[in-house]
């Protein structure tokens, strides 16, 4: 009851896959060496997030049977540098949309940040026109069945929260019975029609994700604080919000290092 239904299928498949090299040792063999040595073959064909997933579940289920303590060092988790699209760029994503479903997804990601779970969960009830905003509270996600299943509650506490939209975004959602989803699509279709969207116009590498990359990036070059910009996100922390605009927008960045080199330029060598 504590875990997400998703979560529980990453650790059903994680233990089909992974813990088949340990699963003979008995408690009182396991020793942090060779929890190290597990996890260092397995960093051998696996990259360094599931590395620190399979010994992040191996390690809570140590510590409900064990008071002893290991020793593991685990592989550096360096973040990809994920491409962000520019303006010009989410205006052909929004042109090519023929399905309105999709361009209301698409819309709803780019100018308020939010994942598509949280698109696929929006309901007609969750939705106030007269403060153009939707209210953030649920998530579609898989169960261990493969079922697409609705969760009434979201990824995290801060992901509860209602975000406000230029009242242009609610003139493309229409009414709709109040238990109705706004975007019938799971968020699996959600991700293969977007993908056609984007092959169309040649956005190689950006995904749905990236929209909500590009949310946080603009509003961080707007300089909006990024308290706000956090709630707005539904982010816990301000370390995984920073590593999302570390990669700036390219249009932005050109021109903010113009007026850098411009300042320069006249403040020291008179031009």
């Amino acid at each position: 009851g504590v875990l997400s239904p998703s979560t529980i299928l990453g650790y059903r498949k994680m233990q089909k896959k992974h813990y088949g090299k340990i699963n003979d040792l008995r408690l009182s063999e396991v020793t942090s060496k060779n929890l190290q040595v597990y996890v260092s073959d397995l960093c051998s064909d696996h990259s360094a997030k599931s590395v620190r997933n399979v010994y992040g579940l191996l390690s809570a289920s140590l510590n409900q049977v064990s008071d002893k303590k290991y020793n593991v060092t685990l592989p550096t988790y360096v973040r990809p540098n994920l491409p962000t699209p520019n303006d010009e760029m989410v205006q052909k994503l929004l042109d090519s949309a023929k399905v309105p479903e999709m361009k209301i997804a698409m819309m709803i990601s780019a100018f308020g940040t939010m994942r598509r779970g949280e698109i696929s969960a929006i309901k007609y009830k969750d939705i106030d026109r007269e403060k153009t905003a939707i209210y953030v509270h649920a998530d579609i996600v898989q169960d261990e069945n493969l079922k697409w299943v609705y969760k009434p509650y979201p990824k995290t506490e801060k992901s509860i929260r209602l975000i406000q939209y230029p009242k242009e975004v609610f003139d493309y959602i229409p009414e709709g019975d109040p238990d109705t989803f706004v975007v019938p699509f799971t968020p699996q279709s959600l991700t293969r029609r977007f993908r056609k969207l984007r092959d169309k116009i040649g956005a190689e590498g950006i995904t749905l994700q990236s929209l909500r990359r590009y949310a946080a990036s603009f509003m961080h070059a707007l300089g909006i604080p990024d308290k706000y910009i956090m709630e707005t996100g539904g982010w816990a922390s301000d370390r995984v919000l920073k590593a999302v605009y570390e990669n700036t927008l390219s249009d932005k960045q050109i021109e903010f290092t113009e007026k850098r080199n411009d300042y320069v330029a006249k403040k020291f060598f008179k031009k």
